[in-house]
């Protein structure tokens, strides 16, 4: 699931789910198959105890434990796979609802197009940087633009490097590339970065994020 989640075969939101499922699953078997063993060791006892009292005292109550114990164990582990199957995927779907944006992996400069938010790796200091793509000039460059701490919105070339990712807004959420670009270079030169209000981040979405959206 990791490898699909690095390569872009998979986003972020497909990886919430899926390890929110797997997650339930796992939790929800552990809790009842120990539950559920519990109780079935206690009914075994119970109903061994009682068989054995006619045949033979003592080993019908071990009989029985061992038996509860295994039938109520595995009862439990698929039980607990079944509720965390169906727990899982509705849980996943509210924490990706909750957030408003998906992305993905980008192992290709072919799969960038002028109008990206792109989020890269720009420094230690910055490993997370949000800008928009402006151009692609194949085979390792791209041109963005960004808001940034020193000089405010810049546009400037960086290389194509791992890792990058690619922000994908739902269907008539963002505006046309265009557009996007035309709204980024309406603010160039502009120096009003802030880090908690209009970061390189808050800088992109609103480039790209139809109002209301």
């Amino acid at each position: 699931m990791y490898s699909k989640r690095k390569d872009g075969s998979m986003s972020k939101n497909a990886f919430i789910e899926e390890a929110t499922q797997r997650f339930a699953q796992a939790l929800g078997s552990e809790g009842l198959t120990i539950c559920l063993g519990l109780a079935g060791n206690k009914l075994g006892a119970l109903v061994g105890g009682a068989i054995g009292s006619f045949a033979a005292p003592g080993v019908g109550t071990a009989a029985g434990i061992f038996i509860g114990s295994l039938l109520g164990g595995a009862i439990g582990s698929i039980g607990g796979r079944a509720f965390g199957a169906v727990l899982g995927p509705a849980a996943g779907k509210i924490i990706t609802t909750v957030i408003k944006r998906d992305h993905k992996a980008v192992k290709d400069i072919g799969d960038v197009e002028p109008g990206d938010q792109l989020v890269f790796c720009s420094g230690s200091l910055h490993p997370r940087c949000h800008a928009i793509v402006v151009e692609v000039k194949p085979p390792k460059e791209i041109r963005v633009m960004r808001n940034t701490a020193a000089s405010g919105i810049v546009e400037e070339w960086e290389l194509f490097k791992q890792p990058i990712y690619k922000v994908i807004y739902g269907e008539g959420k963002s505006y046309d590339p265009n557009v996007v670009i035309s709204r980024a270079r309406s603010k160039i030169c502009q120096k009003d970065y802030n880090l908690l209000t209009n970061n390189c981040k808050h800088f992109a979405c609103w480039c790209k994020q139809l109002k209301n959206k």
